[in-house]
């Protein structure tokens, strides 16, 4: 009933399995806790929050790359946050991923096609 500490768990089941606490190991949620009361535990968060880190990951993924050497193709790719995976596509034989299928918030699918690179 308490609404901020369970938005506290959740936060603290995400920042471990990136799933809300009610869908996180109880185990792995009772060592860390566990773990945070030990003396001298210490609970770090980076500098800016966590949307800092999804940022740099966002920057790392998006940043151009050259496939081939120097005169090779320039690949980009796109991150696009809070976008639910339908399905990851394979191949028929299921060998190759060939692309994603997403969901907008809207409702509206999303074919992705994987590139080569």
């Amino acid at each position: 009933r308490n609404a901020w500490l369970r938005d506290w768990l959740d936060a603290l089941a995400f920042s471990l399995s990136g799933l809300p606490a009610d869908r996180t190991s109880a185990g792995a949620m009772a060592y860390v806790l566990f773990d945070m009361h030990r003396k001298g535990a210490a609970l770090d968060y980076p500098k800016g929050g966590l949307g800092e880190v999804v940022k740099a990951l966002v920057n790392g993924v998006e940043q151009p790359t050259r496939s081939g050497g120097d005169k090779g193709v320039v690949l980009r790719s796109k991150v696009n946050l809070r976008h639910h995976v339908e399905s990851i596509d394979t191949t028929e034989d299921g060998t190759r991923v060939v692309g994603l299928t997403a969901r907008r918030s809207g409702g509206k699918i999303v074919k992705v096609k994987a590139t080569e690179g």
